[in-house]
């Protein structure tokens, strides 16, 4: 007997889809290892189907909604807990390490005659437009 008859009657012995069984296979397989692929195998044995699957945001789109509503930490967590059943929202700590990759340097400003620190400014204004323009290359490859 192959796998697909198998895995056939299996399924019909106990009142799930192939797709079901695939699906708990995969669960199970990846739980300690790869919760993404456990996640997919999860949704797949409980809904039957992918396509309904939720979307994901990149951190491009939750730092400009972030940035765009001001919003704090605690105003992106309950948007990630609220929409948690249909986009998949990354946690702080990737939204903010991917945002200190994109800030430009700032200096301190210091006047005389005492030099005592009174503004932030920044540091090179050349890196900021190359770091623009780099980013902007890059969103229109993807």
């Amino acid at each position: 007997m192959d796998l697909n008859a198998e895995l056939d009657d299996f399924a019909g012995d106990n009142n799930l889809t192939v797709n079901q069984v695939l699906g708990f296979l995969l669960y199970q397989r990846n739980y300690q290892d790869n919760k993404k692929f456990a996640a997919l195998g999860k949704e797949l044995y409980e809904t039957k189907n992918i396509e309904d699957s939720k979307r994901s945001l990149d951190l491009d789109k939750i730092l400009g909604l972030k940035n765009h509503l001001d919003m704090s930490v605690n105003h992106m967590n309950f948007c990630k807990r609220f929409l948690s059943p249909y986009h998949s929202i990354p946690n702080e700590k990737y939204i903010r390490a991917y945002s200190n990759t994109i800030l430009p340097e700032t200096c301190v400003w210091k006047t005389a005659p005492d030099y005592e620190p009174t503004s932030v400014f920044i540091s090179s204004r050349e890196d900021v437009v190359c770091l623009t323009v780099k980013r902007l290359v890059e969103m229109l490859q993807k």
